[in-house]
């Protein structure tokens, strides 16, 4: 049980520096050559695959891997515990107020071609208060367009981890108000590099590069397919033939420069 435990945590934090590495640049490396695009990355995941990826503040557990490729952050977390900027460009918390005010990073679109603003980031967050995802959270107010202040309970130094978490990744309102809950909760409409294909629950999720994405220019690869298996010796057996051999091995040079096996950043 223990060996099962333990590598289904090293599966998830695979899936959670995936989209984290693919985009950073290389720390400490020189570039040998100009970025290439094109190719995929097979990923290989022990999850469920039965959650709702569309809506985050439903989903629990590491299903919510399944989604990074398409819905980002509002703030990230390194390894080392030290918070930064993503769809949030800053923050201000008020200890004597119980506040945490963001300011949003603005120019960014949902893949639909929604604006990412104070509006939809209040909507994602009101959810996972409802959920009651994000304890010590009370409520959400739009300040402006781009800037967005959230009440909490007594502060608690946990708290910008809650922002960085999945329940708060904000998606497109747009999506549930045109489509309608059910076609929105099954269906990931983010602002991440890569666009939501589709989703065969509890076998496999596939997503394309995005030409829209905020950070120009990005990602260099031309999609992501994810196979989920639910016990890793499956997950195991679905690496015959190198396929999480070589994602593996792309990672572990991502870290080091930034590049996969063939030169080619993500």
């Amino acid at each position: 049980m223990g060996r099962v435990k333990t590598f289904r945590q090293y599966l998830y934090a695979l899936g959670l520096v995936v989209l984290a590495i693919s985009l950073l640049p290389p720390a400490g490396a020189k570039a040998a050559a100009e970025p290439q695009y094109g190719g995929v990355m097979k990923i290989i995941d022990v999850s469920e695959g039965a959650q709702p990826i569309g809506a985050p503040w439903e989903v629990r557990g590491v299903d919510s891997n399944l989604m990074k490729p398409a819905v980002e952050s509002l703030i990230r977390e390194d390894i080392n515990g030290g918070y930064h900027p993503w769809l949030a460009t800053g923050w201000k918390i008020d200890q004597a107020k119980n506040t945490i005010t963001l300011s949003l990073r603005q120019g960014v679109k949902f893949h639909d071609g929604t604006d990412f603003n104070a509006k939809a980031t209040k909507r994602c967050i009101d959810q996972a208060i409802e959920a009651k995802q994000v304890k010590g959270f009370l409520s959400v107010d739009v300040v402006d367009d781009y800037t967005v202040r959230i009440n909490v309970d007594t502060y608690q130094n946990n708290y910008l981890n809650l922002l960085a978490g999945s329940p708060c990744n904000p998606v497109s309102p747009s999506a549930f108000e045109k489509k309608g809950k059910e076609w929105a909760m099954w269906h990931p409409v983010g602002t991440g590099p890569f666009k939501f294909v589709s989703f065969d629950r509890g076998s496999k999720v596939t997503y394309t590069r995005w030409e829209g994405y905020w950070q120009k220019g990005r990602p260099y690869l031309d999609g992501i397919p994810v196979s989920s298996y639910q016990r890793p010796d499956d997950a195991a057996g679905g690496n015959a033939g190198g396929g999480f051999g070589k994602s593996a091995s792309a990672l572990r040079q991502l870290g080091r420069t930034g590049r996969n096996d063939e030169g080619t950043r993500l």
